[in-house]
């Protein structure tokens, strides 16, 4: 209901999240922009953060890492890649023996960078091979696998054809439950395009696109799979860059290669990136470690999975921000934990790092999230607007709170979507109810809150009316009248404008008549306004002639004599209608509208002038069926 707030509590975290509804429901995007979180929230004191182990690996940037048993002897082996500077640019296996790393000679690997390096044992053959993925300084872009002989020795499998990409990703899994690992691959082609590609092992290093995984194409980022909603196949985790903005999504498994976006999950949208999923909690389900450039900083982030698509950062794992980097998760001194192998470049040097895990659960209390309302507005088309109220939210733990706001509507845009009380602009060109969701966040938890506003529209429609017309009779019935009065409505373009009497009608001579005008818009909401029709009479017609004549007298376009006489004529026709001659009347009016005509080509009278009494004479004339 609106105005609830959804949080999460990791011991009731599945109970929480059962009842939120279904990511499908939350026509949102949640791109929560916490700029500057590192800097506002310490880490806590109630446990030990990941260690450096200083295990002694060569720093690279624009790398990739991973752990993997290639030798079989039980412990976890490294695979680095990426740009040592003056050292070059190379791909290694380092060797774990007994928590010391030793390199593998025997490992001989076309050196890369902005790519990916991956353990995978795609031949099914019960050892680890090796897959590269990304720039070779002599080779160009390519994507490849080594198989692995044993011993240290990875051969090329060049019948494994698949595109080389460079500034990309990839990553391993059984997507579709045939029982050998398939590729998700990402990057720039060698045409640049981006893409984002699925494809299938059919066996015997052969791999075929799948189709119907539609994802957005990225550079600069990375991929991952796991089983984030514990639903027995694998998602997939998606970050970089789209050109015009960073990305971090989950893309729910829902068969068949089908892929959902999961709108619920909060994160950082980050290029240059790396993404890892690992259970570091033991608390049942994979959660993720991040890193990359966020824009205004790096960031190596770890968020815990509480459930329903929601994801809390861990503010006590303090990590060093990184980009062009990779990261794997692995219990490398097997001690029941996940610890982290962690490379890139921190803006200040290239790291390669083992991070010892010795977290414990935080005591920390979620915050209550109040978005307000729910609100009305009346519609104003492009200039609608509303203030929407955070103020109600609250922290048990007195924490101070970010905020972020999120609404699903195109156009619609947040003076400061950060604010506690913010001014939301949209387009109500129309009655309709839409949500609005506030995310507030503390130390370790994102709670979030929903709202509606519903815009009503109850304005009429303006109404603009020709002025009153007046007009001379067409014939004896009197004259047919159009007019057209517009109207004018914030949210509807086409209100519906009714008169009465219609446009058309025929108005009798002498009559003044009232037209009632309607407008009606789309919501319902009715105006009225109104004016005149005069249908002059013929006596009314035969007092403009008159009144003509006299003005021409009074102008010296005619002299007394002139004008005495036409109006001697005019005099005629009203004694001939009097006495119910109208033949006689009609012969009197063609003699004087002959006469005005000679006066005009003779110039005694000015054209303009001239024209108008014919007009009337005309008008006069038609009355008398003539």
């Amino acid at each position: 209901m609106p105005g609830a707030s959804q949080r999460v509590h990791r011991p009731v975290a599945r109970a929480i999240a059962a009842a939120l509804p279904h990511p499908d429901k939350l026509h949102w995007v949640l791109a929560l922009l916490l700029i500057g979180l590192a800097a506002a929230y310490t880490c806590r004191a109630d446990g030990p953060t990941f260690t450096d182990v200083e295990a002694g690996l060569l720093g690279v940037t624009d790398s990739s890492v991973a752990w993997g048993d290639c030798d079989g002897d039980g412990d976890l082996d490294a695979l680095v890649a990426g740009n040592a500077g003056t050292v070059g640019v190379f791909s290694r296996v380092y060797r774990n023996d007994a928590g010391a790393f030793i390199l593998e000679a025997n490992a001989v690997l076309p050196g890369l960078s902005l790519g990916t390096a991956a353990w995978v044992d795609y031949a099914l053959d019960g050892r680890l091979d090796v897959f590269l993925s990304g720039l070779s300084p002599t080779l160009g872009p390519i994507t490849r696998l080594y198989r692995n002989q044993g011993g240290g020795v990875f051969t090329w499998d060049a019948a494994a054809v698949l595109p080389g990409v460079s500034n990309g990703s990839a990553a391993w899994a059984d997507y579709d439950g045939d029982g050998d690992p398939d590729l998700l691959l990402t990057g720039a082609l060698v045409n640049l395009a981006k893409i984002a590609r699925l494809y299938r092992n059919d066996g015997g290093g052969v791999f075929t696109e799948e189709l119907g995984a539609v994802l957005p194409g990225v550079i600069s980022g990375s991929v991952a799979w796991a089983d984030f909603d514990l639903d027995g196949d694998p998602d997939i985790l998606l970050t970089g860059s789209l050109g015009s903005s960073r990305i971090s999504r989950i893309y729910r498994n829902d068969g068949g290669g089908l892929f959902a976006w999961e709108t619920a999950a909060v994160m950082l949208g980050v290029a240059n990136s790396s993404v890892a999923w690992a259970d570091y909690d033991r608390d049942g389900d994979p959660d993720i470690l991040l890193t990359g450039n966020m824009g205004s900083g790096l960031i190596s982030w770890i968020y815990r999975n509480d459930g329903g698509g929601l994801f809390s950062r861990e503010t006590r794992a303090a990590l060093p921000g990184a980009y062009f980097s990779s990261v794997a998760w692995g219990d490398y001194d097997r001690d029941g934990d996940l610890d982290i192998l962690l490379s890139g470049n921190t803006g200040l040097a290239r790291i390669a790092q083992v991070w010892n895990n010795a977290l414990v659960t935080s005591a920390n209390q979620p915050p209550v999230a109040d978005a307000g309302g729910p609100y009305t507005v009346e519609a104003a088309g492009t200039a609608s607007w509303v203030q929407l109220d955070g103020s109600a939210s609250s922290d048990p733990d007195g924490d101070s709170l970010l905020y972020q706001w999120f609404v699903d509507l195109p156009g619609a845009a947040f003076d400061d979507s950060t604010a506690v009380s913010p001014l939301l602009y949209f387009n109500g060109s129309s009655p309709m109810v839409f949500e609005v969701k506030l995310a507030v966040l503390d130390a370790d938890y994102v709670s979030v809150a929903t709202s509606t506003v519903t815009v009503v529209d109850t304005v009429p429609p303006t109404i603009l009316v020709p002025d009153d017309i007046v007009e001379a009779p067409e014939s004896p019935a009197g004259a047919v009248v159009t007019y057209a009065p517009l109207a004018a409505d914030v949210c509807d373009p086409y209100p519906t404008v009714e008169c009465d009497p219609p446009s058309g009608s025929l108005f009798a001579p002498g009559t003044t008549t009232t037209v009632a005008v309607t407008a009606r818009d789309h919501s319902g909401n009715i105006s009225h306004a109104s004016f005149t029709v005069k249908i002059l009479s013929q006596s009314e017609v035969i007092s403009e002639m008159q009144e003509l004549i006299d003005e021409l007298r009074s102008d010296g376009a005619l002299n007394g004599g002139q004008a005495n006489s036409f109006q001697q004529n005019i005099q005629n026709i009203l004694n001939s209608l009097a006495k119910g001659k109208t033949a006689a009347a009609r012969s009197q009016l063609l003699g004087f509208m002959d006469k005005i005509r000679e006066f005009v080509e003779s110039g005694k009278i000015p054209e303009a002038e001239g024209q108008a009494l014919l007009d009337w004479a005309s008008s006069l004339l038609a009355t008398l069926g003539g």
